[in-house]
């Protein structure tokens, strides 16, 4: 369904195999490039505190967010169960980084591919891969990567529920964004970003009120977590 989206909702040329073949092929040297030579650095001062953060007990870490840091509540979360896996090495801790990287990067391919040509989607994907900016946080024990991932996916959401009007798409896409903002708290921008395009786009604008009712929804589960952010 991800395949057949566009702005105006006409339909792809690519076939989704194809696609999704490429967007994993980009996907996964985005992955080898962050994660290469990434358990060499030690670790520096806001990834140690991460560390320190999810080596507490379940208890004491919900304790630790509820009162401080809850701008990080899910990262937090999902690294300690990451690495009680994987362990606490520096290449096992980022790696979880890299991962993200290479799922914003794939989903970069599925985006773009919406909107123009294959082709297009590559260079947009190997570029992202690339960026400075892309292989710091790649090589880091922090939330970047993933708030990344997850803006690059909830607006591929967006397009199909733009496109299907299909409330389960949108419920979908209030989940994401509620999640990810757990998982880093700026990630909820990405609704400013959403906005204005569905204003812009007059193809699209008629389903407006339908993403105002499921952004309302992912922000009110997000008041808690400013509150104590602001602590």
């Amino acid at each position: 369904m991800v395949s057949r989206v566009h702005l105006a909702g006409e339909v792809s040329n690519y076939a989704p195999g194809r696609r999704n073949r490429t967007a994993a092929v980009v996907g996964l040297v985005a992955l080898v490039i962050s994660i290469a030579g990434s358990g060499v650095p030690a670790f520096w001062s806001d990834e140690v505190a991460t560390l320190r953060a999810v080596r507490l007990s379940w208890q004491e870490l919900f304790a630790f967010i509820e009162h401080k840091d809850a701008v990080h509540a899910a990262y937090y979360s999902l690294l300690k169960l990451w690495v009680g896996m994987f362990g606490a090495s520096e290449l096992a801790t980022r790696s979880l980084s890299a991962l993200a990287v290479g799922a914003a990067a794939a989903g970069l391919v599925i985006l773009v591919t919406s909107m123009t040509s294959l082709r297009v989607a590559v260079i947009a994907g190997v570029i992202f891969a690339v960026l400075p900016r892309t292989t710091s946080m790649g090589i880091e024990a922090r939330s970047f990567a993933l708030s990344a991932a997850v803006a690059v996916w909830v607006t591929i959401v967006l397009l199909v529920a733009a496109r299907t009007r299909d409330w389960r798409w949108w419920a979908l896409y209030a989940v994401i964004v509620a999640a990810g903002t757990y998982i880093f708290l700026y990630t909820v921008l990405i609704l400013a970003v959403h906005f204005v395009f569905l204003l812009l786009d007059y193809r699209v604008r008629r389903v407006l009120a339908a993403w105002l009712f499921a952004a309302s929804g992912a922000v009110l589960t997000l008041g808690q977590n400013g509150a104590n952010s602001a602590v």
